[in-house]
């Protein structure tokens, strides 16, 4: 059982129980949560899956958090939002009497007044901190002096530089650097450092004991700080600005504190889950890439990382090492299992199905599939047969998502033989195996098919894992696509609602911006584009791009994939500028993840080519930019009949379909021959007019064929 699922549980536990055994009364129960958007942001905290959408009728539940995931997730449940309002100025006078009465202090008629007509005061977070660095403040005769030096500040963050200016003078007077050290090193850990056992030990490297910290660490952590699952860290993103600007204004500091961690990490010969956060964190932000690919390629790194709470920094940290220098994951990868070192106690087999996993992931498909089959030679020399199958679904999977569809039915077929004849005709695992089928079937027009087939899948997964199931979920998207797909048997209606369906039990089960999630919103991007309803549509893709920009990187394929749809969204609304945006943006990753001889990138050179023609054709359109739109299309549109004539041959259909609409594009003018005009007559029929581009339909009615994948 994951973390993640026994918070989930306990919690559920807790509330249970406070509702039953502590309130036997039955009287109203009021639960205020302080802070989501200060949670550590491991399995996936911050899409709260972990907080029930509903609460018992007695209970009340209170939440403040500031924009962000948080706040977007709790938006979209409809909660009743209250904003924060700054404060009056009478607000502000009641709140400092009350605050300060609180620590047994306070001000006079004058100082009062002066705080309360400061406009920065407005600000709660502003206020409670000048009052706290008031109440901290012990020379009483100088008090005035010190509220004007606060008042100083035009916002938080430069209060809060004040504060550290007065910590400094207080509690360093033998110029150690201790304010500094202190909170340079907490700035610059990934998410908090335990006190004891690494914050005590890196302060103590650089000469600073616990007898020089203890008293400030006691004032600071009123003032500053937090402790939120045993890890010490700022209190608000302005604490952390303030630090940031007094002591880190220049790389070469950021990057000495980011090696100073890294060190420490390094030095523990245990490879536990702190040294798995923080060291590979503090490599790539100290710019030692060359060591974060060293530690990337340890198999055992590699083992722990490849797991759901870690495998999108897994991916990041290898975008940043290819981005900046010349190492490449599937090299590197294929060097260190030529070097055979692998640790004592790993299962080979399952390692080389999880490295496939993750090249393939990481759109590496040639060397991804190579890991596929050699995991394949190992679980059979075990005579793992289940083993063998879960591989070929993966390798099904990848070749259909590759347009090799003979490949992947055959090795979907493989599977399906294997589970059928070692667990029977029920097995659990068809499930996904009958899925994957399902989606091969409609990527290839089997509509029928692929009904068939998916609908058995469902009522397995179904028996098997429940109604509320992700394997159900899968199986409804899978289902929605065929009904969306099917031009001869469409029903919309359907669709749409398998698609709900689906994401409700996805956006239940793993927060709202996990990657299978953008899946379903995607393609419900494309059902409201189907019937015209563009904010709609607009609305699902946007939403899909910002999660797979943000969980898979702004170079991915998938991103790519909604940017595609994104190019049909605009160029229905004759919204040219905007389509050629995002498909230039769908053509550089295309290029960098296939290369330029790929169908994938000829079909998106063929978009942008007749974006082109349509803007060139456009009324709205300036004339002076017609001619120079008109010579782009047909700079892509050869592009891309270059790039089919050369993987698919020049007699192929998809390279003539090319031919076709640069002839369109260029129509070759009528000849007729002078004889023929001495020679008439009498009237004869008019003659039928070959296509001119004015006579050519709109760009958005002609049918571009390309792959149809289900992303």
């Amino acid at each position: 059982m994951s973390n993640s699922t026994e918070i989930i549980r306990q919690f559920l536990n807790w509330f249970q129980t406070v509702m039953s055994r502590h309130n036997p009364s039955k009287k109203r129960v009021i639960i205020i949560i302080d802070g989501l958007n200060k949670m550590d942001d491991r399995d996936n905290a911050h899409g709260l899956i972990w907080l029930p959408h509903s609460f018992d009728k007695k209970a009340r539940v209170i939440v403040t958090t500031a924009p962000g995931e948080t706040f977007d997730v709790m938006k979209k449940r409809k909660c009743q939002l209250v904003e924060v309002s700054s404060l009056e100025e009478g607000e502000r006078k009641s709140f400092l009497r009350m605050y300060l009465a609180l620590a047994s202090k306070k001000l006079n008629d004058k100082q009062e007044f002066l705080i309360a007509a400061t406009p920065q005061c407005s600000n709660p977070r502003f206020l409670q901190t000048l009052l706290d660095d008031i109440i901290l403040f012990g020379e009483h005769e100088e008090l005035d002096k010190r509220i004007q030096h606060d008042l100083k500040a035009l916002n938080t963050s430069q209060l809060y530089d004040i504060v550290l200016e007065r910590l400094e003078n207080d509690y360093d007077k033998q110029k150690k650097g201790i304010v500094r050290e202190f909170l340079s090193l907490i700035w610059a850990s990934r998410r908090g450092l335990i006190l004891d056992d690494e914050l005590a030990p890196l302060l103590e490297q650089k000469g600073i004991d616990e007898g020089d910290w203890s008293s400030f660490y006691v004032v600071a952590e009123e003032l500053l700080l937090s402790n939120a699952s045993g890890l010490l860290n700022f209190s608000n993103m302005d604490v952390r600005t303030a630090v940031e600007n007094k002591y880190l204004n220049r790389e070469i500091k950021v990057k000495s504190v980011h090696t100073t961690l890294a060190t420490f990490f390094l030095g523990n010969p245990d490879l536990t889950e702190r040294k798995l956060e923080e060291l590979p964190y503090q490599l790539e932000r100290a710019g030692k890439l060359d060591k974060l690919k060293q530690l990337l390629v340890d198999f055992r790194v590699f083992e722990r990382l490849y797991r759901a709470e870690h495998k999108y920094d897994l991916y990041r940290y290898w975008r940043e090492i290819e981005k900046n220098t010349m190492f490449t994951a599937e090299e590197a990868y294929k060097h260190a299992l030529a070097r055979g070192n692998f640790p004592a106690g790993m299962i080979v087999s399952h390692m080389l199905y999880h490295l496939g996993a993750f090249l393939e992931d990481m759109t590496k498909y040639s060397t991804a599939e190579a890991m596929y089959l050699k995991s394949i030679e190992f679980y059979e020399k075990a005579s793992q047969k289940l083993e063998v199958s879960k591989v070929y679904v993966a390798l099904g999977s990848m070749c259909s998502n590759l347009g090799r569809t003979e490949e992947a039915e055959e090795m979907l077929r493989r599977a399906e033989s294997i589970y059928e004849s070692e667990k029977g005709s029920e097995a659990p695992e068809l499930a996904e195996v009958l899925n994957k089928l399902g989606i091969l079937f409609s990527n290839t027009n089997r509509f029928h098919a692929a009904k068939a087939v998916l609908t058995r899948a469902l009522q397995i997964a179904e028996t098997s894992f429940g109604k509320g199931s992700l394997k159900a979920s899968d199986i409804m998207y899978s289902l929605g696509c065929v009904y969306l797909s099917d031009v001869v048997n469409r029903d919309l209606e359907q669709a749409e609602k398998l698609f709900i369906d689906a994401l409700s039990i996805k956006e239940k089960e793993l927060g709202d911006w996990d990657p299978e999630v953008s899946h379903i919103v995607n393609r419900l991007g494309s059902l409201y584009l189907e019937q015209d309803q563009f904010n709609d549509a607009e609305d699902c893709f946007t939403r899909a791009l910002l999660i797979r920009e943000k969980k898979l990187g702004e170079g991915h394929s998938r991103v790519a994939q909604t940017l595609k749809h994104m190019i049909t969204l605009y160029e229905m609304q004759e919204l040219y500028d905007k389509a050629m945006e995002v498909g230039e943006k769908a053509r550089a990753i295309f290029q960098r993840t296939y290369g330029k001889e790929h169908l994938h990138y000829a079909a998106v050179l063929l978009r942008l080519g007749s974006l082109s023609w349509a803007k060139s054709e456009a009324r709205g359109t300036p004339a002076k930019e017609k001619p120079i739109a008109k010579e782009i299309s047909r700079k892509y549109l050869n592009e891309a009949k270059s790039v089919r004539e050369k993987i698919l041959g020049p007699g192929h259909k998809l390279t003539k379909q090319v031919e076709d609409i640069l002839s369109l594009l260029d129509p070759k003018p009528v000849v007729r021959s002078t004889k023929e005009f001495k020679l008439k007559t009498k009237p004869k029929p008019t003659p039928e007019k070959k296509p001119t581009i004015s006579s050519v339909p709109p760009l958005s009615l002609i049918h571009i064929s390309e792959p149809t994948r289900l992303l």
